[in-house]
């Protein structure tokens, strides 16, 4: 592929993933009494999924591509309702661990159950080929986005 198909197969890719993003803006990060904000919501889901579960807050803020102290601002609230916890290094006090709550995980748990009542509508109207070529489709993005590096971990 000449480096322009390229760059308009980079640009068209940016597109289809707004666009994507756009459609899920309308998700409410809720349950119960409890809201969370995007980005709130970011950093629980980023916890739950990580292969390591437990991360040192620049790390996170490395998946999460947000400073250190845009993710502290983010963090204490999660920590105050008991969604996540942070822990510092014994030997490195510098290094602080977060981690993710049984409370946290089960409430990522049930927003996304919430969230695919949501799209249940649609995927209704799809026949069962349809929704099995989305799900294949699904898996192959999810890998080649992976194998393209644009996931942190």
């Amino acid at each position: 592929m000449e480096s322009t198909d390229l760059s308009a197969f980079s640009h068209q890719f940016v597109l289809s993933l707004l666009q994507f993003q756009s459609s899920c803006l309308s998700l409410s990060f809720s349950h119960g009494d409890l809201k969370l904000g995007t980005r709130a919501f970011d950093v629980l889901f980023t916890l739950c999924r990580h292969p390591e579960e437990v991360l040192t807050m620049s790390q996170l803020a490395g998946c999460l591509q947000v400073s250190h102290p845009q993710l502290s601002k983010v963090v204490a609230p999660l920590e105050d309702q008991r969604l996540v916890r942070r822990r510092h290094d014994e030997m490195n006090r510098r290094l602080v661990y977060i981690a993710v709550t049984p409370a946290g995980r089960e409430l990522v748990q049930a927003v996304t159950l919430e969230a695919a009542q949501q799209f249940l509508p649609g995927l209704a109207a799809l026949s069962p080929r349809e929704r099995r070529r989305l799900e294949e489709s699904l898996h192959t993005l999810d890998t080649l986005l992976h194998k393209a590096g644009c996931h942190t971990w």
